[in-house]
């Protein structure tokens, strides 16, 4: 018979019971989960025979498994639940989970990604070998500066006819555009280092970071849909929706007298 163990002070708390697997009210969601991670698992290791020099391919699945939810059913238990037992597996790596507060400080989650790898590598780098500390430097010091070319595009439009920078323009642009392989290459060297063959990036309640939420999806999409790598998020589906549609609604509200647009029907069309 399946059950669900609620402890007095934990009535409203993420909380995971050591519940059999066969009991647990979540097996079917836990199983389905699974599933998922097996097929990137297999697709990934598929791609790394193939392709020795690890460029991206174009056709790479979505990697987001999602527990989704109304608020207060469940979604974020289960979720850490199924990202704490991928933990104990040979070969799997998983980052600390990235909660709302650690959104709300950060604002971009790029940052607090590599950051979590820069924190692990920092607590290993004095039993490391120095080859390896060398690669290390080296692949956060290009994230590093991608991340900055890419904070300050501005700059980019304000000197854009200053022929003295034109050229490092150019360059600055060019290895912002390789921020996607710089970090597959960072998460390749710190998978190696490890050994390990997936890392495991959790991420709980997306949609409450209201301001940010669509800012944060799109970094997700661009930088992190990569092989060796499974985002595992709580989130409710229908807000997260409604947060991408007022955010397209707000980029397209310049063209609602045109009389071109249904920019409701556009946003709907372009959130999906």
């Amino acid at each position: 018979m399946k059950k669900i163990i609620i402890t007095q002070g934990n009535e409203f708390k993420v909380f995971d019971n050591d519940i059999q697997k066969d009991e647990d009210i979540f097996e079917d969601i836990y199983n389905k989960a699974n599933e998922q991670k097996i097929q990137l698992e297999n697709y990934t290791a598929e791609i790394l025979r193939k392709d020795n020099q690890f460029i991206e391919p174009v056709d790479y699945l979505n990697n987001v498994i999602a527990f989704c939810g109304e608020r207060g059913q469940g979604k974020s238990t289960a979720m850490q639940h199924f990202v704490g037992e991928l933990g104990k597996e040979i070969g799997i790596e998983v980052l600390k989970v990235i909660d709302p507060m650690a959104l709300e400080m950060a604002h971009n989650i790029v940052d607090i990604i590599i950051s979590r790898l820069f924190d692990d590598f920092r607590s290993e780098r004095k039993n490391m070998d120095k080859k390896y500390d060398l690669e290390f430097v080296q692949s956060f010091q290009k994230i590093h500066r991608n991340i900055s070319v890419l904070k300050n595009a501005k700059r980019f439009i304000e000197r854009e006819y200053a022929y003295d920078s034109s050229i490092q323009n150019l360059s600055d642009i060019t290895d912002s555009m390789d921020m996607k392989k710089n970090i597959m290459e960072l998460v390749r060297l710190f998978l190696k280092y490890k050994k390990k063959q997936m890392l495991i990036i959790p991420i709980d309640d997306l949609d409450l970071n209201l301001k940010d939420v669509y800012s944060v999806a799109e970094q997700l999409r661009k930088y992190f849909m990569i092989p060796q790598i499974v985002i595992v998020m709580a989130v409710n589906i229908n807000q997260l929706t409604l947060c991408v549609e007022r955010e397209l609604l707000t980029k397209l509200n310049p063209l609602r007298d045109s009389g071109r647009w249904d920019i409701k029907r556009e946003a709907r069309n372009m959130r999906s």
